[in-house]
């Protein structure tokens, strides 16, 4: 496996990733935003890692994904997204809003 993949793996399953707060979202960008500049790509291999979560069985891990995706993900990862509306609807709407409307961290 990729080493920063593997580091982006353990980043997301490791890190708590919320959308519940505008401050959630806030602290998210920064902390993969800061990430990303000690380790350049990391944003890229997050992106990956979140997609993978998205077929996870567990929710947590889910929520995560799409937590994250609403700060790495772009626009051809909405049609991932909308799979999970009636799954997660909340936190999906907010990361195909942010998608839209901001650029991606990183």
């Amino acid at each position: 496996m990729d080493p920063q993949f593997e580091y982006a793996y353990h980043y997301l399953r490791d890190t708590a990733f919320y959308l519940q707060r505008p401050f959630h979202l806030a602290r998210n960008r920064q902390r993969v935003t800061e990430t990303d500049a000690g380790r350049p790509g990391f944003a890229v291999q997050l992106r990956l890692v979140a997609l993978d979560a998205l077929r996870s069985e567990d929710p947590l891990l889910d929520h995560k994904g799409i937590a994250a995706l609403a700060v790495v993900g772009v626009v051809e990862d909405i049609p991932h997204l909308e799979q999970l509306v009636a799954v997660h609807p909340d936190v999906t709407r907010t990361a195909i809003f942010e998608i839209e409307h901001s650029p991606p961290a990183g």
